[in-house]
This record gives C-alpha cells, sequence and structure tokens, in this order.
C-alpha cells in the first residue's frame, strides 16, 4: 500500500482499471503503444507517463510466480491474462472506432503477422456471445 500511496495518480486507478479491463479489453497493442496510452489518459486523467506504472499496479497488488501480462505468439497484442474473450472482444472492436477502421481491421497494419486475425477472433467471438 506504501507504493500506491506513492504514485501521484493512484486515487484514478481504480477507474483505470474497470475501462482497462472492460473498454479497452484487458489489453493494448505493443507495436501502437504510445497512441493507445495516449487514448487511455484522455479517458482515465493519469497522465501518458504515468499509464506503464498503472498497469504495473495490478502484479503488484497480484503478484503471481510469473507476470500477468503476456504477448500470445506472433501477435501485437499485449494482454492481461485471465480477461475473458468476450471482454476482449470488446476492446478489440474499441480499436476498430478508435482507428477509424469502421469495414475492415486488416487496415490497421499490424508489425505482427497474427494481430489481425486475433483481433478479428476476439470480435467475432464477442458477437457470437450476443447473438
Amino acid at each position: 500500500m506504501e507504493w500506491l500511496r506513492q504514485q501521484p495518480n493512484f486515487r484514478r486507478y481504480a477507474t483505470f482499471w474497470q475501462q482497462f479491463l472492460w473498454g479497452w479489453g484487458g489489453f493494448y497493442l505493443d507495436d501502437r503503444k504510445e497512441q493507445e496510452f495516449e487514448w487511455m489518459s484522455k479517458y482515465s486523467g493519469i497522465p501518458v507517463d504515468e499509464i506503464p506504472t498503472a498497469l504495473e499496479a495490478f502484479d503488484r497488488f497480484f503478484p503471481t510466480p510469473s507476470y500477468w501480462f503476456t504477448t500470445p505468439g506472433w501477435t501485437d497484442i499485449h494482454l492481461l491474462k485471465m480477461v475473458p474473450l468476450i471482454f476482449q472482444g470488446i476492446g478489440a472492436h474499441h480499436r476498430r472506432i478508435q482507428y477509424n477502421l469502421r469495414d475492415n481491421v486488416a487496415t490497421l497494419n499490424p508489425s505482427a503477422p497474427h494481430t489481425i486475425r486475433d483481433l478479428a477472433k476476439r470480435i467475432n467471438c464477442t458477437v457470437d456471445f450476443l447473438l
């Protein structure tokens, strides 16, 4: 708790984490980290340079032998483990809107070969759940 109290914007962390898990799907695109953190900052009120610290808070409060964040395979998706795929689909759709990819996620032009397929898979999972 002492570490948390030392963070300048720790009072915003709870709101940030709700937005990160439910709105952003518990992940960010590693190759677009600067842009994604800028948007997260805008929504949460936490300065851009403090977003990595806000993300680090999860590992500090829920320590495990390995880190909570992972990048599954050849993708730009850097995600928090155990976030339901349905929430990840909401985050993937959120990116369609943020990056103005209304018709096709493929226009994102990511750096990793499986990012497009991974985002589409997450969106389709959410759509299937809602049908």
